[in-house]
């Protein structure tokens, strides 16, 4: 049999490496994995830390790059400019043309630029791929006032690297320019938005919000400003477009594979062509896009034992994340509504007024999500409460076993929020 996969990050990597466990007859199983982005996986959330000079590109490599051979997964590095899904193949840049029994696509995201921010201009960049590492650090040079578009997880690694990186740090501004009330505020809650908002400030980034940038101002082709909806106009030597993501089903759809916002799939991950699958951030399975790297992870996994016949349907997990917004910490599992409240969770707040933890529960008060920020949570705690329907009221009194924290047990009340 041999497989192809379009794509080496996370998920089409987890594909491959599971494949070769569970069939590590090289002959029986040849696996092939293309990639445009880099000749070799990398762990793309660890990016900032490469603009930030704290690790290299070989410091983000989970496998030696002779652990490809040595397994039997053959790497290319090339542009996939068509597929043929009928026939099961795709053409490369170079006119080269490889076919498959199996072909998987795990051809990720792509940033979602609004068609009226003209990102070609010169000092404008997005911030997903690796080769936005040296693009962010070019414009970065000499710059003096950073704009960010956006405020989400995206937004905030670009404000900490601009606070970390900018030449000249008490000359400069750093200014992330938000649609909602507080920054990530089209996720957390108002009181959650509202601190890391304030964080945020406190480290030197300005937070402008309730406006969109709607024109980016340029002289010969390099920006010099952002113009708001609000009629403010900011100046910008240097300006990040962080507005989010899309999967990437541009080849998909020219093939004539049935997506919608991404690339539709049964609860197997296979599409409506035989022996085609797709998983991770392109994929839209029955219960939707889920663009998280964990999740990219367990679709690869599982997609390894339905090519190899030892898996049936995929069961998705509770839902989880983690990120952080300079040194506050947020993560979170299950469903936390951006619209929690007192109806609907319970809100704990330590002392120090920054620290909390929300647990958003059901009408028959059962908890069906729990997020914190500045503490770190029991994982394992956290799916049991969810999984086992606990009501929140004994969430609450056992709140001491969700926290993950061995230094210190942070001392929460219960607020009405």
């Amino acid at each position: 049999m041999n497989v192809l996969i379009i794509g080496n990050g996370i998920a089409g990597t987890s594909c491959a490496r599971m494949l070769r466990r569970l069939q590590p007859d090289h002959a029986s199983c040849r696996i092939t994995m293309i990639s445009e982005e880099a000749p070799y996986h990398f762990s793309r959330p660890a990016m900032m830390y490469i603009s930030t000079g704290q690790l290299t590109l070989e410091h983000t490599k989970p496998f030696a790059d002779a652990s490809w051979a040595q397994q039997g997964i053959a790497l290319m590095h090339g542009r996939v400019t068509a597929l043929d899904a009928v026939g099961r193949s795709c053409t490369l840049d170079d006119g080269r043309v490889l076919a498959a029994d199996v072909m998987v696509l795990a051809t990720g995201s792509v940033p979602s630029v609004p068609a009226h921010l003209d990102a070609s201009l010169r000092g404008v960049v997005t911030y997903m791929q690796l080769a936005d590492v040296q693009r962010l650090n070019d414009v970065m040079k000499g710059a003096h006032h950073a704009v960010i578009i956006g405020g989400g997880l995206i937004a905030a690694e670009c404000a900490e690297i601009f606070a970390c990186m900018m030449e000249d740090r008490d000359s400069s501004t750093i200014t992330c320019v938000v649609r909602e009330d507080g920054f990530y505020g089209n996720v957390l809650p108002d009181h959650e938005s509202m601190i890391v908002t304030e964080h945020l400030r406190r480290h030197g980034v300005r937070v402008v919000t309730n406006t969109e940038a709607v024109r980016l101002v340029d002289v010969d082709g390099r920006v010099t400003m952002v113009e708001l909806s609000n009629g403010t106009h900011l100046p910008a030597d240097c300006v990040v477009v962080a507005t989010g993501v899309r999967p990437n089903v541009e080849l998909a759809s020219a093939a004539g594979i049935r997506c919608d916002e991404g690339i539709l799939t049964d609860a197997s991950f296979r599409t409506d062509h035989p022996g085609v699958l797709a998983i991770g951030d392109c994929a839209q399975p029955p219960w939707g896009v889920r663009q998280l790297w964990y999740t990219g992870r367990l679709h690869g996994e599982h997609a390894a034992r339905i090519v190899l016949g030892q898996a049936g349907a995929f069961t998705p997990t509770t839902d989880f994340n983690s990120a952080k917004f300079f040194d506050l910490d947020w993560s979170t599992y299950g469903m936390v509504p951006r619209s929690s409240d007192a109806a609907n969770s319970r809100l704990l707040i330590d002392r120090d007024g920054v620290r909390c933890i929300r647990l958003a529960h059901n009408d028959a008060g059962c908890v069906v999500g729990i997020h914190a920020l500045g503490v770190r949570l029991d994982q394992r705690v956290c799916e049991k409460w969810i999984g086992g329907r606990v009501h929140v009221q004994a969430a609450i009194a056992d709140i001491s076993s969700v926290i993950f924290d061995a230094e210190f047990t942070p001392s929460f009340n219960a607020v009405t929020a």
